[in-house]
Parts: structure tokens; sequence; C-alpha cells
């Protein structure tokens, strides 16, 4: 990238009004995740089936279990430190429906 260009946004916004098909984060409760294999965009865990929403259980797909997984995010912003630059900013998760929304 050229000096005064730009960047790339490399994620796409999912509007509030659009998170009817989205199921809930289990790592950070967001509605991002439409199944087996998603990662969501906000704290970059990726939806393991096969351990679902079962917090003590490790996931093979992200090496860690969810409970592992959610300290980090609220510590941090992301599901481990090495994805931090992948993640939504803070300051965009507000196009975001969280399962705690009304």
């Amino acid at each position: 990238m050229g000096r005064g260009t730009k960047p790339t946004i490399l994620f796409n916004l999912v509007m509030v009004n659009e998170t009817e098909k989205y199921m809930e984060c289990p790592c950070c409760g967001y509605l991002t995740v439409e199944g087996h294999g998603d990662i969501c965009k906000i704290c970059f865990w990726e939806y393991d089936g096969f351990v679902g929403y079962k917090s003590h259980i490790l996931s093979d797909m992200n090496g860690m279990t969810i409970e592992e997984a959610q300290i980090y995010f609220y510590n941090i912003g992301a599901c481990s430190e090495k994805f931090l630059k992948y993640v939504i900013p803070i300051e965009a998760r507000k196009y975001y429906r969280h399962s705690d929304d009304n």
C-alpha cells in the first residue's frame, strides 16, 4: 500500500436488522455466526459445532476452551492476542447485535 492510500476494510458490517440468521457466538455473545466453522468477526472464535456452547470442553478448532477464550475477550477484545488485528474495532461493534440486546 502506497503512502497516503486508504486501507481496505477487510470486514463486512452486519447491520442490526440483518441478524435474524445469525447465532450467538459462544465466546463474545454477539450474533455473528451461522454455523460450524464460521469465524466471529467480533472476537475471532471459530464456531465449533462439536463443542457448541460447552464452556469447559477443549475446542480442537480453536486450541482452547470457550471459558479461556472468554477471559481473553473480556481482557483484550479477542479470543486470543494473535487475533487482535482481525477483529472488528470496538467503536464499530455498535452495528452488531449482542445476545443481551432487547
